[in-house]
């Protein structure tokens, strides 16, 4: 039997005293002509949600040092000059091994547990100081060292195989010496200095490298200010002339191939696939001179690539 449907009662009917739709809003937009916020938290409590958000920043950030393994602690005993990861040879998702040249001009390779892996004294100049290491990748495996005699030198590095279970009657549950003595570098090319017209050569201030199709490019500069491509080869080419001394260099291939340099008066930006003009980006002078900027180091965001971080002889990060 069919019946006829009622109508659900409105919300201001079913619950006494509800205020209706209409007269809200009314009493909303008196509320507003009159100057009187519907929904503001007073001083008190924004300074208190404020440092509630710094602690906890700090908590987090605290928690986030905890989680940090270190990945080498080795102690050579010695200055550093030089120092490269082998970010692109890994071993169970990190770094396989650590390379650093001391004050003396030795150059020596650690694995992750502290492990000598090798010690050799490149072939620079005598009393040359290591500036610059670079490693390749496990496509092209290579050691590249920079030095003040303004060399720049390539070797072919044997990457070590992991230790076989000798499996033997006499000699069960033993393993083989370990492979990684068997690390060593072979020498392919060297790449000569640039030299002034009294034929001083100028010292290598940066190297950096990247890959293409597996095979390895460097790029250096120098403390005249040249900026060449040295090639596996042997050979290289002068890309560009800075105008003075580069301190410091950091390339990035996130946003096309841009070389940051750092000189005495600001920093360049060079884009190498482009023949354009560098930008330039200079520090502003201040009045006292000993509150200058000296930018020592340089190294791109590894996730944001618009940002540059610049590391000063001041102590400062910019």
């Amino acid at each position: 039997r069919a019946s006829t449907p009622q109508a659900l009662p409105t919300l201001t009917e079913a619950v006494p005293g509800a205020v209706p739709p209409a007269a809200r809003s009314q009493a909303a937009g008196r509320k507003a002509d009159a100057g009187v916020s519907t929904a503001s938290a007073s001083p008190d409590t924004e300074a208190g949600l404020a440092g509630f958000r710094k602690s906890e920043s700090k908590r987090r950030a605290k928690r986030q040092r905890e989680q940090l393994a270190a990945a080498f602690n080795v102690s050579i005993g010695r200055k550093l000059t030089a120092i490269a990861v082998s970010a692109g040879i890994l071993e169970r998702q990190a770094p396989q091994f650590v390379v650093a040249a001391d004050e003396t001009g030795m150059l020596q390779m650690y694995d992750r547990q502290g492990a000598e892996l090798l010690a050799m004294r490149p072939e620079h100049a005598s009393g040359a100081r290591i500036s610059a290491i670079v490693i390749g990748n496990k496509d092209d495996p290579l050691i590249a060292t920079a030095a003040t005699d303004g060399q720049v030198l390539v070797y072919n590095l044997s990457l070590p195989k992991k230790a076989r279970r000798v499996r033997s009657n006499e000699q069960a549950g033993q393993d083989e010496p370990d492979a990684r003595s068997n690390v060593n570098l072979t020498l392919a090319a060297v790449l000569p200095p640039v030299e002034s017209d009294n034929g001083t050569a100028h010292a290598i201030t940066s190297l950096e490298l990247f890959s293409r199709k597996g095979r390895s490019t460097l790029i250096s500069t120098d403390t005249a200010g040249t900026v060449r491509t040295l090639y596996r080869n042997g050979t290289s080419k002068v890309r560009f002339q800075a105008g003075g001394e580069v301190r410091a260099a950091a390339l990035t291939q996130r946003q096309g191939m841009v070389l940051a340099m750092a000189i005495a008066d600001g920093i360049q930006l060079l884009e190498l696939n482009k023949a354009v003009a560098p930008s330039r980006c200079e520090w502003s002078t201040p009045e006292d001179e000993s509150t200058a900027f000296e930018a020592v180091s340089l190294a791109w965001d590894q996730h944001l690539p618009q940002l540059l971080y610049a590391g000063t002889a001041q102590g400062q990060l910019l």
